[in-house]
């Protein structure tokens, strides 16, 4: 189980939470997990050197989906093109 916690948001983020959600399908308590994960996640990525990173373009067509873990970055679309340096 977990702790019940309250969140004070200004109008504008409350209007744009209830969007996302009604958008979206989700609960505003699993959005707001799911921005927690988000940024749980970017922290790791910064933990991981910067060596790793690289630049890379994607243009397309049309993109219909975009995945990014701190391990790899998913996209899917038509006529991709991706372009990678250093």
């Amino acid at each position: 189980m977990g702790k019940m916690v309250s969140v004070m948001l200004s109008d504008s983020e409350a209007s744009f939470l209830e969007q996302y959600c009604l958008k979206h399908g989700l609960s505003k308590s699993d959005a707001l997990r799911h921005a927690i994960e988000l940024l749980s996640t970017k922290e790791k990525a910064e933990e991981i050197p910067k060596t790793r990173y690289r630049k890379i373009v994607v243009k397309a067509s049309r993109i219909k989906l975009i995945m990014l873990t701190h391990t790899s970055v998913d996209i899917e679309g038509e006529d991709l093109y991706v372009e990678s340096a250093l």
